[in-house]
């Protein structure tokens, strides 16, 4: 009897039966090929399909097919409509391969790497474990809220942003080491952003005494609006709490007829900065009057140390005292920060 013992198709004898053997026996051998193949394949319900393996695509097809393509060193699979190959992003041609295409692939390193490294590329095909400059990132443990940042060296949590309960309609500012919420108190975004606006008159006040052949301090009873986080606008004079270009303008009438050589001035830190000079000429009183003379200019002012502080003056030769016109339509100044 020649019916060999098997589990599995590798335990058939190919050369069994032989054609000495009794015909009694081939129902023997029926009983065991079905029991190795049920052996085999012991979950097989449906069609099974193997991997071909060639050059070309198989010419018969049926969804789930595999096929590895010897061509392009992939591996492909029939699509469930049976209608195309899908490629699977893997290649067993080097080590392990994902690829994004048939032709551009990257290799997976060989080895595990160690707690916190990532992989990078060589832009050559191949991947390998690298560490993050200036170590790996930052423990995430007791820092919700907070952002990454880094200072170029290597990666921290910073401060996280304050509540916004609370703050409706204010935006985010910083003191160069945390962050906070302020009011905007312009339409130009507010003295925290930056801007600086002031404007002030003589609020109905005349100025006496207005010596001829002098330099005379205006004086600035009333103001209109400061716009600043401190008061920079005092004691008649504009002083700088921010670095920065300033533009100043400003307009003064004197009360009384004035000839000859007038001069209106600005002074940055007690000293002359600025000025213009108004001449009027005497025609027997036919053309005599009380001009308003006017003058703007753009200084550079800073706040560090003794900050720069800004005044208006006036000079006239009439030969007499003169008065400022107190009227706040008549005699102003005006000024702000341009950068």
């Amino acid at each position: 009897m020649t019916v060999e013992s098997a589990s599995f198709i590798s335990g058939l004898v190919p050369a069994y039966p032989p054609g000495s053997d009794s015909i009694s026996e081939g129902d023997d051998h029926l009983r065991l090929i079905k029991s190795v193949l049920q052996g085999t394949f012991p979950n097989a319900n449906a069609a099974i399909n193997g991997i071909h393996t060639k050059a070309t695509a198989p010419t018969s097809t049926t969804a789930g097919q595999l096929w590895f393509d010897t061509n392009n060193n992939v591996l492909k699979i029939r699509d469930e409509a049976d209608a195309g190959w899908v490629t699977l992003n893997v290649s067993p041609v080097t080590d392990f391969k994902l690829l994004g295409s048939t032709t551009i692939g990257w290799v997976l390193p060989t080895v595990d790497g160690v707690s916190g490294q990532f992989l990078t590329t060589d832009a050559a095909g191949n991947l390998d474990w690298a560490s993050a400059a200036g170590d790996e990132l930052p423990s995430q443990t007791g820092n919700s809220g907070k952002y990454l940042t880094t200072d170029g060296s290597s990666a921290s949590w910073n401060n996280e942003i304050p509540s916004q309960t609370g703050n409706s309609g204010k935006f985010l500012t910083t003191d160069g080491s945390s962050a906070s919420w302020a009011t905007d108190n312009s339409a130009f975004g507010g003295a925290a952003d930056g801007y600086r606006s002031f404007s002030v008159n003589k609020g109905g006040v005349d100025q006496g005494s207005v010596a001829t052949g002098t330099l005379t301090k205006v004086t600035w009873p009333t103001i209109d609006w400061q716009t600043s986080t401190g008061t920079p606008f005092a004691s008649d004079k504009f002083t700088c709490d921010l670095s920065g270009k300033y533009h100043f303008y400003f307009a003064l009438k004197l009360t009384g007829n004035v000839l000859y050589d007038n001069m209106v001035a600005l002074y940055k830190n007690g000293s002359l900065v600025r000025y213009a000079n108004y001449f009027l000429a005497y025609d027997s009183g036919a053309n005599t009057g009380v001009p308003t003379m006017q003058m703007e200019a753009t200084l550079d002012l800073s706040a560090s140390g003794t900050p720069d502080y800004v005044e208006v003056y006036v000079h006239q030769e009439s030969g007499g005292d003169q008065t400022v016109d107190g009227s706040a339509t008549a005699t102003w100044f005006n000024g702000h920060r341009i950068e």
